[in-house]
């Protein structure tokens, strides 16, 4: 857990807090997960494909795909006190939002998202490529660190922690 921003946490706290999520001027606010990947994420978002975020592979269809929190849903769970995603959904209202937030949810390959799981992201060195010569994704286990994929992926997870601190403070 130590490979968290200290400040992400502290949002995460304040934001287990309420109990209502207002809407943002023109946002959809959801709080189910499920619909808002069978209902929004896929027949809206990505209905004429799109790239995977890892190794921004074209898409057209959704075989061999899924839907990954780029923060990991185990963090947030982590910092609300959770054993488990049911715990979370039964003890904190907000965590239906947290999980269902459209700016934290990206298309992945099955087998980056299984190997990336709650890993933090970083430079990993060396130039192993265990997803294909085009897909410059790899894990450290012992380093506890997957790499940021591509140089515009970094201001795009930025911007991702950025936008849940400022969303959960400025309804405080």
């Amino acid at each position: 857990m130590s490979q968290c921003p200290r400040i992400i946490l502290v949002a995460l706290t304040v934001l287990a807090l309420w109990t209502s999520v207002p809407a943002g001027a023109g946002q959809i606010v959801l709080s189910d997960y499920q619909r808002t990947v069978s209902v929004v994420f896929w027949p809206q978002l990505y209905r004429n494909g799109g790239e995977t975020l890892y190794c921004r592979q074209p898409f057209s269809n959704t075989l061999g795909l899924t839907v990954e929190h780029v923060y990991p849903m185990r963090w947030v769970e982590l910092a609300l006190d959770c054993d488990h995603s049911q715990a979370c959904r039964a003890d904190h209202a907000a965590y239906g939002y947290m999980e269902s937030d459209l700016h934290n949810l990206y298309v992945t390959r099955l087998g980056t998202a299984d190997a990336r799981g709650d890993l933090a992201f970083g430079f990993v060195p060396g130039d192993r490529r265990d997803f294909g010569a085009d897909c410059n994704f790899k894990v450290s286990i012992p380093m506890g660190l997957c790499p940021a994929a591509a140089w515009r992926l970094r201001g795009d997870r930025a911007c991702l922690a950025l936008h849940g601190v400022c969303l959960w403070f400025a309804a405080a």
